[in-house]
């Protein structure tokens, strides 16, 4: 059943994948995945602090990654024939990183993709007591913020103009993967 969290912007849905998928998955994602350095925004960037590694397009790498979005559309998260895929890609966040100051949006800036909306997918088995949420900002209401915890096989859709950004985990023996869509909704 999808949650809604706030402002109708932020809606959860669970168990996407079989089990088997999953494995499939995530063996894709530590063994075959190239990441590279990422930064969210300008002012990581300028800081020198490395916040988090990202992978080229995923869909050109396996076509698993096209059955996800598939498998997420007809879950019913987003209407089939209703949006348009304008980049895929993985997030791989190392143990204890702060992500502080990485508050971000995905659309509505210079040089962005075109997209109007993000799709997170969370792939691997976590614990709660890791951390590593998605944290959202309403900028409606001063100094509030929703938190999703990271659990495994749940995806989340959200209007990619509201603030976010990945909470350090504190899991020394694990990286923290997030299959990412932006997607452009059509009217």
């Amino acid at each position: 059943e999808m949650l809604d969290l706030f402002m109708s912007n932020i809606l959860l849905k669970e168990n996407i994948l079989d089990p088997q998928m999953l494995e499939y998955v995530n063996a894709l994602l530590r063994f075959k995945t190239k990441f590279k350095l990422h930064w969210s925004n300008a002012e990581e960037f300028n800081s020198g602090k490395m916040t988090m590694m990202n992978s080229d397009e995923l869909t050109e790498l396996d076509s698993v990654f096209v059955y996800i979005l598939d498998i997420i559309t007809n879950r019913g998260l987003i209407e089939k024939g209703k949006y348009e895929l304008k980049r895929s890609y993985a997030n791989l966040n190392f143990s204890g990183q702060d992500n502080a100051s990485s508050w971000h949006t995905d659309t509505g800036f210079e040089g962005s993709d075109g997209s109007t909306h993000t799709i997170l997918f969370y792939p691997q088995q976590w614990q709660s007591e890791w951390g590593g949420e998605t944290e959202f900002k309403n900028t409606e209401v001063v100094n509030k913020t929703t938190k999703v915890e990271y659990k495994q096989n749940q995806v989340i859709l959200f209007d990619g103009k509201i603030p976010h950004r990945a909470a350090a985990h504190n899991n020394p023996n694990a990286y923290r993967f997030t299959i990412a869509y932006k997607v452009k909704l059509k009217q």
